[in-house]
């Protein structure tokens, strides 16, 4: 008889949720804001091979959910004064200045957000994605060029958004690319390895030989950069 596939386990404490996929291999992700954990499995791996899975990785779950909460804490303290924000790998003291007008800047290892409301998060927190969606706009604008020549392809759009679990995503047939805004507080290269990804996607719409062989000629270094991402979660659409 067929093993009943269950989707929720509690492994020692760690609640896991499992999400079931045509995949290949096992992968394990700590999602802020509340250090949720997720595993993708393949359909055929059994119960038992998942458990083992997440047992062998309880040190560095535990370690990554205390990173989140140290890091992110409540909501209300995401945009206090003094938060460490990132941008383009760097790491940067958050402060805020009562202003007439909204934007941001950087000055030295700060990032300032200027503000009429100091204090309220639904006004401070779209100042702080206007200004990282335009950081993230010109950076795809000066190396998309670069890579429809390279790649030999044309992308008909690229949409910047918050997203939860992805890092961006293609429609082959439309030639769309979507990219997620918390790249931005990512290193430069793994931007550009973002994008390279999902324009590979137009020729190989799947993860298989053809694509890996693709990324392989276009950007050799590319699974340094994936290993590195894969070590990442995106923070900002759970703070919207």
């Amino acid at each position: 008889m067929p093993e009943k596939k269950r989707n929720t386990f509690c492994i020692r404490g760690v609640k896991v949720h499992v999400e079931w996929k045509p995949i290949k291999n096992l992968y394990i992700k700590v999602l802020p804001p509340d250090g949720a954990v997720r595993v993708s499995a393949p359909v055929n791996a059994g119960s038992c091979l998942v458990k083992e899975f997440v047992l062998k990785r309880l040190d560095w779950i535990r370690q990554c959910q205390e990173d989140i909460n140290s890091k992110i804490g409540p909501v209300n303290d995401f945009l206090s004064t003094g938060q460490t924000q990132s941008f383009l790998g760097r790491e940067y003291r958050l402060l805020k200045k009562e202003s007439t007008g909204s934007y941001c800047e950087i000055v030295g290892n700060d990032l300032v957000i200027h503000t009429p409301v100091l204090n309220r998060h639904e006004v401070v927190f779209p100042i702080l994605v206007r200004w990282y969606s335009e950081q993230l706009e010109k950076i795809l604008n000066d190396l998309l060029p670069v890579w429809e020549k390279k790649m030999g392809c044309k992308v008909t759009r690229i949409n910047i958004k918050m997203m939860k679990t992805k890092w961006g995503s293609c429609n082959s047939r439309t030639k769309r690319i979507s990219m997620n805004l918390d790249l931005i507080r990512l290193r430069p290269e793994v931007i550009e390895y973002v994008l390279v990804h999902e324009m590979a996607h137009i020729f190989e719409p799947n993860h298989g030989k053809g694509f890996k062989l693709l990324m392989d000629k276009t950007m050799p270094e590319w699974r340094c950069l994936d290993r590195e991402l894969s070590n990442c979660s995106p923070l900002l659409y759970y703070l919207k």
